[in-house]
């Protein structure tokens, strides 16, 4: 029962290339993440009241001041983030007993799975986001800011 939307940039990466040269998220992260996730985002939700994230504090200890429902100021809508207090074990719990899909990408060394160019396989012993913008010391794209 429900509707998955694909929400897409308006450049491809082909047309970002033109535009800015090769490898933007290596050069600028900020404004890639911006083209490629933040705006198109922004865009959608331009017709909502609300959006509900899968946002969790295990998954992302640096976002310890988000709430489970909030308002979010910058696209003036309530932000409803209803796996924010859940563990790793309620999640792989809850995805067992429903029989959820996992991306496959979990199961190849990807724990946190961000856009192509950005993300890296990481050790099991590293920490699960540490393949996002790897070495760059960059904790978000902009989505949850």
């Amino acid at each position: 029962g429900v509707t998955l939307i694909n929400i897409t940039p308006i450049l491809t990466i082909e047309e970002q290339d033109a535009k800015f040269g090769p490898d933007l998220n290596k050069r600028d992260s900020d404004r890639c993440c911006q083209i490629r996730k933040v705006r198109p985002m922004d865009d959608f939700l331009i017709d909502y009241d609300a959006w509900i994230t899968g946002m969790r504090l295990a998954a992302a200890p640096h976002r310890s001041e988000r709430r489970v429902i909030e308002y979010d100021a910058r696209r003036h809508l309530v932000k409803i983030n209803p796996l924010l207090n859940w563990s790793d074990d309620d999640l792989i719990q809850y995805t067992l007993e429903n029989d959820i899909t996992v991306n496959p990408l979990m199961y190849d060394g990807y724990p946190s799975i961000g856009c192509e160019p950005c993300t890296r396989r990481v050790d099991p012993s590293d920490d699960p986001r540490a393949g996002r913008w790897a070495g760059s010391g960059k904790l978000e794209c902009g989505l949850h800011i």
